[in-house]
């Protein structure tokens, strides 16, 4: 038995600020609409696709991002050292699929119950996002970066 049977079988979450984006399961077909907010893997990468749907098998995964799993006590630490985005404000879902990656903001209607969803389909499914989508990638660039930096300095002193 389909574990999101119910009776209501959409459930929908949408940006109030750009109505046209929005986000829309539909367990009885079992897929997935992003509108105006799925951004392709292909090509530049840049914008946003008018439609893509996707089948629940190609979800890689629903990452939180300072809401709900994600502590991220040392990014809310840097966010308040003068950043003039706070971290409410950034409160969001990442979303990897097999062709792209969709950011689902908190304060989107719906978030709690899609953000729900989202994350008990994606671990149904035993995919690998890609390595550029791991969050413990952008630590690993920066001490690389540094690295390099300080071998330039070196070097150059």
């Amino acid at each position: 038995m389909d574990q999101f049977q119910t009776d209501d079988l959409l459930t929908n979450c949408y940006d109030p600020a750009a109505p046209g984006k929005k986000v829309v399961i539909d367990r009885q077909r079992r897929v997935i609409q992003f509108y105006y907010c799925h951004q392709p893997r292909s090509g530049m990468g840049i914008g946003f696709e008018e439609l893509r749907e996707i089948r629940f098998d190609q979800l890689h995964s629903a990452r939180d991002f300072l809401c709900g799993n994600h502590r991220g006590l040392w990014l809310r630490i840097l966010l308040r050292l003068g950043t003039p985005i706070s971290g409410p404000a950034l409160a969001s879902l990442f979303v990897s699929t097999d062709s792209g990656r969709v950011r689902i903001f908190q304060d989107w209607v719906g978030f709690a119950e899609m953000r729900e969803q989202l994350h008990q389909i994606s671990a149904g499914n035993h995919h690998r996002a890609p390595l550029s989508e791991d969050p413990r990638m952008i630590p690993v660039f920066v001490v690389l970066l540094l690295a390099i930096t300080g071998g330039i300095i070196w070097l150059l002193l």
